[in-house]
């Protein structure tokens, strides 16, 4: 009976396999995705799949007394991808709390703060960021826009080729709210929990016309 069962099932599977590639309806994503070789019919990873990474060295403290984390970080960042990358996405996620960002959800006026104050934001050795302005040097505005929770480099001068690796330099200070919401906050002078305070290299899935 068991073997019966388990030629039903490898049968049942193989059948759903081959109408996937035959009448079922897929989603465009999950079809793009097997015409280009990075996912196969068994789910797996496929042969030109890729995946962007960075590493990270960070220094931070905390200071009870004022509630803020002050931080620096060196990031290693490698485009194994295919593309030549144009822009250049951080994270800055505390901006959440920030007073007059958008937000998803209301919160009390109380836990509001002036969000992540970013002392330095270096890029292969040149500064796109500094004591809390774009530094421009001749570039148009938009290259480099602070948008919620979004820093955003335009790297059309110096884009990141295929198989290239650059290193990022962050100084920052964030103030966390005054209580604990949504996985961050202060509780009293001695207990904190800070979620999502560092400047955090946001994901790259493929390229976006600028």
């Amino acid at each position: 009976m068991k073997k019966i069962y388990i030629l039903f099932t490898s049968i049942l599977i193989t059948g759903i396999i081959a109408a996937q590639h035959t009448s079922l309806y897929m989603p465009p994503s999950f079809k793009r995705a097997y015409e280009k070789g990075t996912r196969s019919w068994d789910g797996k990873p496929g042969p030109n799949y890729w995946q962007n990474s960075s590493k990270y060295k960070i220094w931070a403290e905390y200071d009870p007394a004022t509630k803020f984390i002050i931080g620096k970080e060196e990031v290693v960042y490698s485009n194994n991808s295919p593309d030549t990358i144009m822009y250049f996405v951080t994270k800055l996620l505390q901006n959440a709390y920030k007073k007059g960002n958008a937000k998803d959800y209301e919160v009390d006026p109380d836990l509001l703060t002036d969000g992540i104050e970013i002392g330095k934001f270096v890029i292969n050795g040149t500064t796109y960021y500094e004591d809390n302005e774009p530094v421009l040097n001749g570039k148009p505005p938009f290259f480099i826009q602070l948008f919620g929770t979004n820093l955003l480099i335009i790297l059309r001068d110096n884009p990141i080729m295929p198989g290239d690796q650059l290193k990022i330099e962050a100084e920052w200070k964030v103030e966390l709210p005054e209580r604990s919401l949504y996985r961050t906050g202060h509780y009293d002078s001695t207990s904190f929990f800070a979620g999502y305070w560092y400047p955090q290299i946001a994901y790259y899935s493929g390229p976006v016309r600028l």
